[in-house]
């Protein structure tokens, strides 16, 4: 990218996805009230087949889990 000097991101909520997947590539990352895996949220706010079949056609197979 260069820049110089110590770099840092900061991600929330969804944003802690990317914050996460950038983690290699600083020196620091906060994350704030973010979760792990998106099909867990899913499956906990939406009860039922139809919302994860509606998530994997919106998604096209991405996966998400930060573990």
């Amino acid at each position: 990218m260069g820049l110089k000097g110590k770099f840092g991101v900061y991600g929330r909520s969804m944003g802690g996805i990317a914050t996460s997947y950038l983690s290699s590539m600083v020196d620091m990352v906060i994350l704030d009230r973010t979760f792990s895996n998106l099909e867990d949220v899913i499956n906990s706010k939406f009860h039922g087949v139809s919302a994860e079949m509606i998530y994997n056609i919106a998604a096209f197979g991405w996966d998400s889990s930060n573990l």
